[in-house]
């Protein structure tokens, strides 16, 4: 489990970075194209249209098909992020438009670089959040640790409840947890949602999912085999997804 969170956060930090050189890149390209008294100041619409592109894309998401992953060392079932996702690319547009706006108020007065510096202190934040951390969800018979690997919420089993319906709502990305005892739960303070699972950013079947936690609730006698090829085959068996 560690090597595979390890190489996603390789991967979501390279990213990062690329998309912050590809928006200061972009940036001198269309600083470049409106000198041009040609077709060439069509560039300049070129990152807006990368950005809708990237944008149109993650609006159109669809589900993992990956299964649980098992890793016996932790006794965990776990699923790694699901790609690089959506937020680096933001970063690389808002590094873009910084500088985009600091060149077309270049001797406008300092007051006009508020907004500029505003999105950069924005832009750093966001890839200090990128930087380290990847979301994550790992089942494990204490409980389920979900979100930043960096700074997860872990929810134990006693803190749900499992008389109550578990909410996955379509096409949202979401899994909801029954809470019934919020005060068991810790995690980040400032992170309110702790009950809320995004599985939108996860490699992992969304009914697969939330049919493990449906099944652990209802059947805590079979919480200790979690993390063992054993547990993981009679939860398939459960879910109907046994060979």
């Amino acid at each position: 489990m560690r090597e595979i969170i390890g190489a996603a956060l390789r991967r979501q930090r390279r990213a990062t970075a690329l998309a912050a050189a590809g928006g200061l890149a972009l940036a001198s390209l269309t600083a470049w194209a409106d000198g041009a008294d040609n077709w060439l100041r069509l560039l300049g619409l070129l990152p807006v249209l990368i950005f809708v592109g990237v944008a149109l894309r993650y609006l159109r998401w669809r589900p993992s098909t990956a299964e649980l992953r098992v890793d016996e060392s932790a006794r965990a079932f776990f699923a790694p992020p699901a790609g690089i996702g959506f937020v680096p690319f933001l970063v690389g547009f808002l590094v873009y438009q910084c500088v985009d706006s600091v060149r077309d108020r270049a001797g406008s007065g300092t007051w006009f670089l508020v907004l500029p510096a505003a999105g950069a202190v924005f832009a750093g934040l966001v890839a200090v959040f990128l930087w380290r951390g990847v979301p994550t969800v790992v089942l494990t018979p204490e409980g389920i640790t979900h979100g930043r690997h960096n700074r997860p919420a872990v929810v134990p089993w006693a803190a749900l409840d499992p008389g109550r319906p578990l909410g996955s709502p379509g096409g949202t990305g979401t899994i909801s947890l029954p809470v019934a005892r919020p005060e068991l739960i810790t995690g980040p303070r400032l992170r309110r949602r702790v009950d809320v699972i995004a599985v939108r950013e996860l490699d992992v079947t969304p009914a697969l999912l939330s049919g493990a936690i449906r099944y652990y609730l209802a059947n805590p006698e079979a919480r200790p085999t979690i993390g063992t090829p054993a547990g993981h085959a009679r939860l398939r068996d459960a879910l109907g997804g046994g060979s």
